[in-house]
């Protein structure tokens, strides 16, 4: 076996849960005994969507939005499992919705929002891997074809093209990218307005579906 190649595990798909609890006990108790019983272990890794796959009450964006803070508990229940040894995490899937076809009612933009909230949640809870399941958009699954994308479908005349969301991705790729330090915030109001903070850049994430004029160190931003 090439000693380069790492593997990992379990890939539950986290069902079932709370908001203040993702994890339910019983796939907790899956965690328990995989971590008594595994065999070498190069990572973590997890799956989890805000609205279930077979969820046929979609909230607003908002309220989706809202939820983010559901990647950081779901991490923090996992080290907090019997035999959970320091490993590193990887989402293999991270959704506001697993079930694509509910997002033709949700704006590129809300789509862009609830990404660069949730990988903010990965990022402070120690993740280290956010992959990007589906990251061309599909029009055979929604006309406007972005499933949670960052970039329209290729297969497509004039396909290929950005969604916000790619803009999202490489935000945190050149500017909180691992070892990069992270500043503390104080937000007045932090159901509406999310920041992320490095020595070189601020993101502000809008957590409403309105236009917000925030005051930055006693700068006024829109």
């Amino acid at each position: 076996v090439d000693p380069n190649i790492k593997v990992g595990g379990p890939y539950i798909t986290h069902i079932s849960g709370t908001d203040a609890k993702p994890i339910p006990d019983w796939i907790l108790n899956k965690y328990k005994y995989f971590f008594a019983n595994k065999h070498g272990l190069d990572f973590i890794s997890v799956d989890y969507s805000v609205i279930d796959f077979n969820d046929s009450n979609i909230p607003a964006p908002e309220v989706i939005i809202s939820k983010t803070d559901n990647f950081s508990k779901l991490i923090a229940q996992i080290k907090g499992v019997q035999g959970y040894n320091n490993e590193p995490f990887w989402w293999a899937e991270d959704y506001a919705l697993s079930n694509q076809k509910n997002l033709s009612t949700i704006s590129d933009d809300a789509q862009a929002a609830f990404l660069a909230s949730m990988l903010n949640h990965e990022m402070l809870s120690g993740s280290n891997v956010s992959l990007r399941w589906s990251p061309a958009g599909d029009t055979s699954v929604t006309p406007q074809t972005n499933i949670q994308s960052l970039f329209s479908d290729p297969r497509k005349a004039g396909g290929g093209k950005p969604y916000p969301a790619y803009y999202v991705y490489k935000a945190f790729n050149d500017y909180f990218k691992p070892g990069t330090a992270i500043f503390s915030s104080t937000i007045s109001d932090p159901s509406k307005v999310e920041i992320v903070a490095s020595s070189v850049k601020t993101m502000i994430i809008n957590k409403t579906p309105n236009s917000l004029v925030v005051n930055i160190n006693g700068i006024n931003q829109t």
